[in-house]
């Protein structure tokens, strides 16, 4: 996915995550499982004003409902979340005004990694490797990249397996990680479903696939 907003409450009673959106007004969402003990809420809304709306919503559900409320916005090269709970806001990336609290302790994310190996997943996705540019990655300018491009796509075929594999690693870190690094961190929490917008929803087969309910 391109770039999504999606906000998703540590339950998996529906019932009461569509209680928590009737009682704030949020109207045009899909509600679903969205992974293991997750409850997933894809709004209209969210999707049209992205992280601002993700933010505020899951801010006005949490003092509604006893359980970690975690919304996620993709934009771009950079992702975000916003967790809370008991209508606090505990942790957020980018950290901004909490930025004191990375010196002091753990984030508080990494409170919900499944295990272990979660918890140090999630903690190399938010150190946020930037993509480079060709300068840095390759040592020629931008005007000389495309040639380059070029003539190594003509060869990429014809190399050893481990160099192929080394100059396709290459490119890689001349695209954004985001993406990447948002869907471990997702994958540590047990987060599944985070990339779908409400309009994918409402023009696919998914919604029926993970049998969600639409509040209208």
């Amino acid at each position: 996915m391109g770039w999504f907003s999606s906000i998703h409450v540590k339950t998996a009673d529906m019932d009461e995550v569509l209680r928590c959106l009737r009682e704030v007004g949020e109207h045009k969402c899909f509600v679903g499982r969205s992974g293991q003990g997750w409850t997933g809420i894809y709004s209209k809304k969210c999707e049209e004003t992205g992280g601002e709306h993700t933010r505020e919503l899951a801010s006005a559900i949490s003092p509604l409902i006893e359980c970690y409320v975690l919304g996620l916005c993709l934009r771009e090269d950079e992702f975000s979340f916003w967790l809370f709970t008991k209508g606090q806001l505990r942790d957020r990336h980018p950290p901004g005004s909490l930025a004191w609290l990375s010196s002091k302790r753990r984030h508080e994310i990494q409170l919900l990694a499944m295990d272990d190996q979660g918890s140090q997943q999630i903690e190399e996705a938010l150190e946020g490797k930037k993509k480079g540019d060709p300068e840095t990655v390759f040592g020629v300018s931008g005007q000389d990249f495309a040639t380059k491009a070029y003539q190594d796509l003509a060869r990429l075929k014809s190399l050893p397996p481990e160099e192929r594999r080394q100059l396709v690693d290459q490119y890689g870190r001349l695209r954004s990680r985001a993406p990447e690094d948002l869907r471990r961190l997702c994958q540590a929490i047990g987060v599944e479903e985070h990339d779908w917008n409400y309009s994918e929803l409402e023009t696919t087969e998914t919604a029926r696939e993970m049998v969600l309910r639409h509040l209208d």
